[in-house]
Parts: structure tokens; C-alpha cells; sequence
């Protein structure tokens, strides 16, 4: 029986004493540095000081692979840092040609949608809905025949949109509901800042390589392709209780756009707005028995 032999596999042949001829090269260019310092008008027993620091540096060379570390360093050391979206090498590490129709173009002819889906809390689920969502979330990845993203980003938590577009007659509430409203506003608004609350975002990245389409209207053939695959995928998705929606163009722009902004914080505490609401009605009990 035959096996491929992965093509990350590379073959160095051994030439010599066990080594292969880079490891080689490295031993007798270090060896005739350290003939060659040993020879210099050097007295005393400063004279094996650099014959030594050769031999030490032909060793880290020749089997702890010391190029490949300097090579990285060198690249950290002389390669750009940080930069902007308007940055051309910026650009062209994050690889993105252009954002338009709802579409991420890629500068490998590959397209990408982006979903965002909106979460839902499982403990609250019963034990029937539960076994119904994980069979269907098996269902929805078995039944793809393309691979997709699943990203999670973890955000500061912003309810001040929330509290301006909620659709609330504030006029229409008597005085002790408005006057619980707007306790629980400042509450919350004051608690998220002072603890730093941050919020989970959860996306899916549906990919379309353009080079499937072979035809003059290929682009446009290719954006309704991902087009349908990214309705499937919600529709699979609404089967599993899961509300989702596409990142229209400008959402997209301002996703990327994000990542150099400083607009993500990672390693802080999650906590969901309903246990901001619990713990301000816990502190208002306590103060009415105090």
C-alpha cells in the first residue's frame, strides 16, 4: 500500500557527520572564522576568547538555528509596525481589493459576505429545545458544501443607541414607572462605564472563489452566487432559532475599518444586560428594607 507524502514535508539529505549542507556550510564557515581569530597578535588567554565566541555561534547556527531566528528578527525589526487603513502596505496585508454590493473583494479573486448573527442565552433553553438546536446546528455544518468563518469579538458595550432608538411614549408612563425608567438608565449607563462591561459579537463568513465562474459577466455571476450561499446559510440558521442578518457595505467598511481603531478589548468580563437589570432591582429592594 502507497501513502502521499504531504508536500510540507521537506527532504534534507545528510552529507557529512550527520549534517545537511546548509548545517555544513555553517560549520566550516564558523570553523575557518575560528582559525582565523585564533591567528590573530592576540597573548595570553584572551587569545581562544574569539575562537570560542565562533565555535559557541557555529554551534547555535549549525543545530539551534540561529538564521531562522535572526531572520525573524530582522523582519520584526525592519518591517513596518503599525499603520493605518488609508496605509497602502496595510491594505495589502489585509488583502482587501475593495468593499462594495454588501461584498468584500479580495485581492486572491475570492469573494466574502459577512453574517452577523444574534445569540441566544442555551441555559434558558428547556431540554427538548436544546437537543432540537444542537440536531439542527449538526444538520445546518454537515449539510455545507463550502467552508465558512465563525468569528467571535469581544467589544465595549454601547447602550446609549439602545435608549435612542428604543420605541418608548415615555408621555404615556405614569410617574413611578418613568421615575423606575430612568433610575435603571443612569444605573446602567454608569455601570457599564465604571465596570468596563464588554459585549460579544458573533459573525459567519461566507467565502465564493471568483475563479469558478468562466464567463464575461463573472463578477456579477459570482456576487449572486455568494448570494445564495449566504441565504442559505441564514435560512439554516433561522432553523436553529437563530436571527442573523448580511453586513451591508458601509457595516463592512466599519468592521474592518475597526481593527485599527483600538476598538476592540479582549480579557474582560462579559456580563448581558439582564444582569444589570437584575442587580439594579436587587440594590433598589435593599435600599427600600434599609
Amino acid at each position: 500500500m502507497s501513502y502521499d507524502i504531504p508536500d510540507e514535508i521537506k527532504y534534507k539529505e545528510k552529507l557529512a557527520f550527520n549534517l545537511d549542507f546548509k548545517q555544513l556550510l555553517y560549520a566550516v564557515i564558523f570553523i575557518l572564522l575560528a582559525v582565523f581569530s585564533y591567528s590573530l597578535p592576540i597573548s595570553g588567554q584572551a587569545k581562544f576568547v574569539f575562537p570560542s565566541l565562533f565555535i559557541l555561534l557555529g554551534i547555535g547556527f549549525v543545530y539551534l538555528k540561529f538564521d531562522e531566528y535572526l531572520f525573524v528578527r530582522f523582519k520584526y525589526w525592519f518591517g513596518f509596525k503599525e499603520g493605518s487603513w488609508l496605509n497602502k502596505k496595510v491594505r495589502d496585508l489585509v488583502g482587501i481589493e475593495e468593499i462594495e454590493g454588501h461584498t468584500v473583494f479580495l485581492k486572491d479573486n475570492e469573494l466574502r459576505s459577512v453574517i452577523i448573527v444574534d445569540p441566544i442565552n442555551y441555559d434558558t433553553l428547556n431540554d427538548e429545545q436544546k437537543k432540537s438546536l444542537i440536531i439542527n446546528y449538526q444538520e445546518f455544518l454537515n449539510q455545507l458544501d463550502f467552508k465558512i468563518q465563525i468569528k467571535v469579538r469581544t467589544v465595549n458595550t454601547n447602550v446609549s443607541e439602545y435608549y435612542t432608538n428604543t420605541k418608548i411614549d415615555e408621555k404615556k408612563m405614569d410617574a413611578e414607572t418613568r421615575k423606575i425608567y430612568d433610575d435603571l438608565k443612569a444605573y446602567e449607563l454608569d455601570f457599564l462605564k465604571k465596570n468596563r462591561v464588554k459585549e460579544r459579537l458573533f459573525y459567519l463568513v461566507v467565502p465564493f472563489n471568483t475563479e469558478l465562474e468562466q464567463n464575461p459577466d463573472k463578477i456579477q455571476k459570482s456576487m449572486k452566487r455568494l448570494s445564495e450561499r449566504t441565504d442559505l446559510v441564514r435560512a439554516k440558521l433561522a432553523q436553529c432559532g437563530l436571527n442573523s442578518r448580511r453586513l451591508t457595505t458601509n457595516e463592512l467598511i466599519s468592521l474592518y475599518n475597526s481593527y485599527f481603531d483600538g476598538y476592540v478589548e479582549v480579557n474582560e468580563e462579559y456580563l448581558d444586560r439582564i444582569s444589570v437589570a437584575k442587580q439594579f432591582f436587587y440594590e433598589r429592594e435593599e435600599k427600600k428594607h434599609a
